[in-house]
């Protein structure tokens, strides 16, 4: 959808780059730069499982998760003392779509206190990373269709799903002279 409302206002974007393979490759920019990753949320231990894997894929990567089941508004104390534990310059955060992005915006000042330079909401890219979701077969990423892959393995995700493929096409058709 970012793609085609792009060419519509006359901008250029390269290309779509999806949260599942956002977080490897920053994963591996990290190992190499010599810094540390750290992970939150998710469903309960795939922060951990991720973070495994990623330090498997990512040679050399110090990569933490914070694996206590909370939710997005919760900030528990063990959270705050981890990350000063660890002060990592890269953070992963698996709230889901707009919970994970009012988290970090909220928090903003206090991680950076912590070390944090880069946050990153990832949706549901932990529940692929962590194997628990199959990622879509190449075919309908290659076609931008990866959506319908998501409809189909979890139906409760149609109303948002509806509101990006359907909604928001409409608000810039509608709007495309108020877009600089």
């Amino acid at each position: 959808g970012l793609l085609w409302a792009a060419r519509r206002s006359g901008r250029f974007l390269p290309e779509r780059v999806a949260g599942v393979d956002l977080v490897g490759d920053l994963s591996t920019v990290a190992a190499r730069e010599g810094v540390s990753a750290f992970l939150v949320g998710g469903a309960a231990g795939r922060a951990g499982r991720v973070a495994d894997r990623l330090r498997r894929e990512a040679r050399g990567l110090k990569a933490e998760a914070f694996t206590l089941d909370h939710r997005a508004g919760e900030d528990p104390k063990s959270l705050w003392e981890t990350l000063e534990r660890v002060r990592p310059a890269l953070l992963f955060v698996a709230y889901g779509p707009r919970k994970q992005e009012l988290w970090i915006a909220a928090r903003n000042v206090r991680l950076a206190s912590v070390g944090v330079r880069v946050a990153l909401g990832v949706g549901g890219a932990f529940d692929i990373l962590a194997g628990s979701l199959p990622r879509a077969p190449r075919i309908l990423r290659d076609h931008g269709l990866e959506w319908l892959w998501r409809v189909f393995l979890e139906p409760e995700r149609l109303p948002r799903i509806v509101r990006a493929t359907i909604v928001f096409p409409l608000h810039v058709l509608l709007h495309r002279d108020a877009v600089p």
